[in-house]
């Protein structure tokens, strides 16, 4: 009797040994949440696992982060600054360049011609002015706005009067295509239409003005090229 006792305790605590093994085992292979770590942390583990995923392929790693500052912690002016004394903010300034690269490689100046700064966008103004824009297209607008061949109250017409009443600024380019607007903080479209021989190319070019700033005008960043 005793001997069936002692092998029973001698059962018991093998079982409690493997059982406690085990237990370790599954504890060191447990993984901290993701949510759990640092950003450190996290972009060590992403990073290191995007290695190991792109081990087998030729594609480039991403560049490494080590020893830059973090993208959030760089100060980058969203508006300007207000004036010290009088508490506003003064006028956002705006200039660019205006011009059509042509199929021999030659630059076009767009010169001697009008360029508005809207509060919306053409196409909301087109589809106020129940003008078809999917059927007619911006050149239809555009040619009829340029050459004034509207009547009164046709689509286009009232376009025209839509695109004068959300004009904020607008100016005319010099002989080298050079323009200059200002205009308070905001959202806005830069809206022109300019014709060189058969072609026509129209902007409606979104813009947030924040800080001054200077851009170029082509057909590349035009709504519509013919």
């Amino acid at each position: 009797m005793k001997c069936i006792i002692t092998m029973r305790r001698i059962l018991v605590l093998a079982l409690c040994l493997v059982a406690g093994a085990c237990g370790s085992s599954s504890t060191s292979r447990k993984e901290v949440p993701d949510s759990a770590l640092t950003d450190a942390e996290f972009l060590k583990k992403l990073n290191a696992n995007q290695g190991s995923s792109s081990a087998g392929n030729n594609i480039s790693p991403p560049p490494t982060t080590e020893g830059r500052t973090p993208q959030s912690q760089i100060a980058v002016p969203d508006v300007p600054l207000a004036n010290s004394v009088t508490g506003t903010v003064a006028p956002i300034q705006l200039t660019f360049d205006a011009g059509l690269v042509m199929r021999s490689g030659d630059v076009k100046q767009v010169a001697r011609e009008e360029f508005r700064l809207l509060s919306r966008s053409l196409i909301d103004i087109l589809r106020d002015a129940q003008f078809d824009v999917a059927k007619y297209h911006l050149s239809g607008f555009g040619l009829s706005y340029k050459m004034g061949l509207g009547k009164a109250n046709d689509p286009e017409t009232v376009a025209g009067d839509l695109v004068r009443k959300y004009t904020i600024t607008s100016t005319v380019t010099d002989f080298s295509g050079k323009g200059h607007l200002t205009a308070p903080v905001g959202m806005y479209y830069i809206f022109a239409i300019s014709t060189l021989g058969d072609n026509i190319v129209i902007w409606n070019f979104k813009i947030d003005l924040k800080i001054d700033q200077s851009i170029t005008l082509d057909q590349n960043n035009a709504a519509e090229a013919l």
